[in-house]
């Protein structure tokens, strides 16, 4: 099932290792900021959860291929998650 989730947010598991940390980052904001959405929306607590952990595991991802190319990149794609996370607007998401 998370499996389906991650291909269906476009960063299948088998390229994970090869994408852009960042690029990872940001699918893993918009998946986190569609379970909010629906949340607030009233929406299934079993498919929430699944979307949930799939965007939990993206951000894992980002912080792993960021690891992998550049462990000294690690602080700068937590301050790029910290900014686009919060949209600017000082909100999180």
């Amino acid at each position: 099932m998370l499996a389906q989730r991650l291909r269906e947010s476009g960063a299948p598991p088998e390229r994970v290792a090869r994408a852009d940390p960042r690029e990872l980052a940001l699918r893993a904001l918009r998946a986190l900021r569609a379970v909010v959405a629906r949340s607030a929306a009233g929406g299934d607590g079993r498919e929430l959860a699944r979307d949930l952990l799939a965007a939990d595991a993206l951000v894992t991802y980002a912080f792993e291929a960021q690891a992998a190319r550049d462990v000294d990149g690690l602080r700068a794609l937590a301050d790029f998650v910290a900014r686009e996370g919060d949209g600017g607007s000082g909100e999180t998401v």
